[in-house]
């Protein structure tokens, strides 16, 4: 599996279209569309906002290894209490990034 599909596989975990995915990551829809069809690869600064908003483990991102979540689960969003706003998402995955003791 490349990076591409574990991509879609983690906005698919977060009950997210590809249209607000990239809305809640900042960048353009056809870029994430090329991104998860395999036609480009993603600079690591999108792979930085894939993490950041979506909550992925970025080593996940790279490798497919290790958990797809960061705090160490493949948790469903429903069973995080996610809100549907991207900005809520958004600080959520900026506080999961910190370490334990700054939380």
């Amino acid at each position: 599996m490349g990076i591409g599909e574990r991509i879609r596989r983690a906005i698919e975990a977060r009950n997210l279209s590809l249209k607000e995915a990239a809305k809640a990551c900042d960048f353009s829809y056809s870029s994430l569309q090329n991104w998860v069809g395999g036609l480009r690869e993603p600079r690591p600064e999108a792979l930085i906002a894939i993490g950041a908003q979506l909550g992925v483990s970025i080593d996940w991102l790279l490798t497919g290894e290790g958990p797809m979540f960061r705090g160490g689960g493949e948790m469903q969003p429903s069973s995080e209490g996610y809100s549907d706003s991207a900005r809520e998402r958004a600080v959520m995955a900026l506080f999961r990034s910190l370490p334990d003791e700054d939380q």
